[in-house]
């Protein structure tokens, strides 16, 4: 069974199973559990309903960073002032019982890039993705494990290859179906760098927060990335 056009957080039932491109759960009458993505599989033995919820796609196959980056498909030639535009970014899937993570999923294997240099730089997962300049646009691009990303970029013209933004603690929202969006990330951008904002906001009205018990963040994380400079 395929979790297109199910609604999130999902219960799944003991005789039941889902596929989302290449995770996959499959839960047995008895109460074995099996949740498997690219990179291994988990099992256990549950006596009931466990939960499914989407959740930033940032630790998998290990939690080696907290952020995502974004490479655009072509460079955003931002001309000053203001400005929203839409990507997709990975997100992974939660297995939970009760209080407890059984397991974690990658529907997309994952990749990562340093932004910046060797030495100050920050490791992220890498993803890559075309600029759309509406909700509607975004969403003809999607794919099962990519969720919706709105970016509003702020500051002086600059030439924008992609966007960092740090994921791991922030609460994604629904639409009630099998769209996930992530929250308004803004990038703030001088002459030669970006100062990329993660917010709890979410991208548009009337979405809801797709997992149970999430809560705003208090504190909003930035990450700082270089832009190419641009010519005198």
């Amino acid at each position: 069974m395929s979790m297109e056009g199910e609604g999130y957080p999902r219960s799944l039932e003991p005789g039941s199973s889902l596929r989302l491109a290449e995770a996959s759960i499959s839960f047995s009458a008895s109460g074995l559990l099996e949740a498997c993505d690219p990179y291994g599989c988990v099992r256990a033995r549950v006596r009931d309903t466990v939960l499914v919820e989407p959740v930033p796609g940032v630790l998998r196959p290990r939690p080696l960073t907290g952020c995502i980056y974004v490479e655009f498909e072509e460079s955003y030639i931002h001309p000053g002032g203001e400005a929203d535009a839409w990507m997709l970014a990975p997100y992974e899937l939660a297995v939970v019982y009760r209080d407890t993570v059984i397991a974690r999923l990658t529907p997309l294997p994952a990749k990562f890039t340093l932004i910046g240099d060797i030495v100050d730089g920050t490791l992220c997962r890498h993803s890559r993705s075309k600029l759309a300049w509406s909700p509607e646009d975004a969403s003809s691009l999607l794919a099962p494990g990519l969720g919706l990303v709105r970016v509003r970029f702020r500051g002086e013209p600059a030439n924008v290859p992609g966007v960092g933004f740090y994921a791991a603690t922030l609460p994604l929202y629904t639409d009630g179906g099998s769209k996930i969006y992530y929250p308004l990330v803004e990038a703030v951008l001088e002459r030669n760098v970006a100062t990329i904002k993660s917010t709890s906001e979410p991208p548009l009205k009337g979405l809801r927060v797709a997992q149970r018990g999430k809560r705003p963040l208090i504190f909003l994380p930035t990450l700082t990335q270089p832009l190419p400079s641009q010519p005198l």
